[in-house]
């Protein structure tokens, strides 16, 4: 028992891995594993972990950033580590934006999809910032869907709502995927 503790107490003061960690590229998707790939090899913190903004150009994380003081955080962020940032602009009043959000971005696939860029929320009834932002980005109407690839570069701006047969529809998660994928691979 005493070993037992003694080697615990030498692990947790000195760097003890079982194994190596690999970065590998598998169907197309980025994983992470102890099976030796072509990949770049992977530097854990002693604890074990690394967090999404730890590594250039990886993102996984939920986090919805909000309004302006959320879109400065999520540009710095963005150019740390090199990886897009969507804007939403939406208003609470908005069905246009309850339908998006019902149909696409609150859905498991959606939220997969999204967890691998940086999101921010805007309301441009917020405030004056919100609402320059909104109109000096072209903004008109509710939902306002863009994406910054770089956080140096002008946003693009997405289409996520169509007309099909007199009735707004929302694309699919696949589009949202290949929107994201795309932008992912423009600036790797």
């Amino acid at each position: 028992m005493k070993i037992a503790l003694f080697l615990f107490t030498i692990c947790l003061i000195g760097d003890c891995y079982a194994s190596q960690i690999y970065k590998c590229n598998v169907a197309g998707k980025v994983v992470f594993t102890d099976k030796k790939c072509d990949g770049e090899i992977v530097n854990l913190k002693a604890n074990n972990s690394n967090s999404s903004e730890e590594v250039k150009g990886l993102y996984n994380d939920s986090k919805w950033y909000r309004n302006y003081p959320g879109y400065i955080e999520a540009l710095e962020l963005s150019e740390r580590i090199n990886v897009p940032v969507l804007l939403y602009f939406q208003a609470d009043w908005c069905g246009y934006c309850r339908l998006l959000e019902k149909e696409l971005l609150s859905t498991y696939r959606g939220k997969t999809s999204l967890k691998r860029i940086i999101k921010v929320n805007i309301s441009p009834e917020a405030g004056d910032d919100e609402s320059l932002l909104f109109e000096s980005l072209g903004g008109k109407g509710y939902p306002t869907v863009l994406i910054q690839n770089q956080f140096d570069k002008p946003p693009t701006w997405l289409t996520f709502m169509e007309k099909i047969n007199g009735k707004w529809k929302t694309k699919s998660a696949n589009y949202l995927d290949t929107i994201i994928d795309s932008s992912i691979k423009s600036i790797q």
